[in-house]
């Protein structure tokens, strides 16, 4: 590994710092809007979070993502990897998608007088994801190495579940922040960064609808 720091570690004048400033300079040139980045929990392992955008031109912004972390590290001397479990005994490398439903400018996620400020078509989506999750991870969890990072213990996921506040579920529900009903959204924990996003996004929008026109019940969360 490059580095041994922890989550949220910041050294100003570390290689690797200097790296993720220079992946993110570039990514900003090229168009593609980051919305922040930080250290992860392994050693080494840094994480980029992207503005939304749709599911087309997100797909198309994970490929050009992956290429420019690449070539940054390359550039340098250093060699990037997305393999969901590069070292044993540490978090592997998941992607967690966030994902959300608009009728124009609307959020159809989003209800106020939820407990959960989730509407009754996000709660279908969420039972769609999950009662299809299995064959979703064929989809998102495409190799070999992707099924030693889904193991307990290292904050990915291993049940069929669903939480707010819990990380080592399928699903998690960022907290809600009063006046961001646009940002009401879910997060499938999943997927590992070596998949095809193309075919991960359909996969998993094509789920949720499904859920949506079937009424899927949704489960208590964990």
């Amino acid at each position: 590994p490059l580095d041994h720091e922890g989550y949220f570690d910041q050294e100003a004048q570390h290689p690797a710092t200097d790296l993720r400033r220079d992946t993110i300079l570039t990514l900003e040139e090229l168009g593609i809007p980051v919305a922040s980045s930080h250290h992860e929990v392994a050693p080494s392992q840094h994480e980029i979070d992207l503005r939304h955008a749709d599911a087309l031109t997100m797909a198309d912004t994970v490929m050009t993502y992956r290429l420019v972390v690449k070539e940054i590290a390359m550039k340098n001397g250093y060699y990037a990897t997305f393999m969901p479990k590069p070292i044993a005994g540490v978090n592997g490398n998941g992607m967690h998608i966030h994902q959300s439903l608009f009728k124009g400018n609307t959020n159809v996620f989003f209800d106020q007088y939820d407990h959960y400020h989730l509407s009754d078509t996000a709660k279908y989506f969420i039972g769609g994801l999950m009662h299809h999750s299995r064959e979703i991870t064929a989809v998102t969890n495409q190799w070999v190495n992707s099924y030693t990072r889904l193991v307990p213990g290292f904050e990915a996921p291993t049940y069929v579940s669903w939480a707010t506040v819990n990380r080592s579920d399928l699903i998690r529900i960022p907290a809600y922040k009063p006046g961001r009903e646009e940002s009401r959204r879910i997060e499938y924990r999943s997927p590992d960064p070596a998949c095809n996003p193309y075919l991960a996004f359909s996969a998993m929008l094509a789920a949720g609808l499904e859920g949506i026109e079937n009424q899927y019940e949704l489960p208590p969360p964990m």
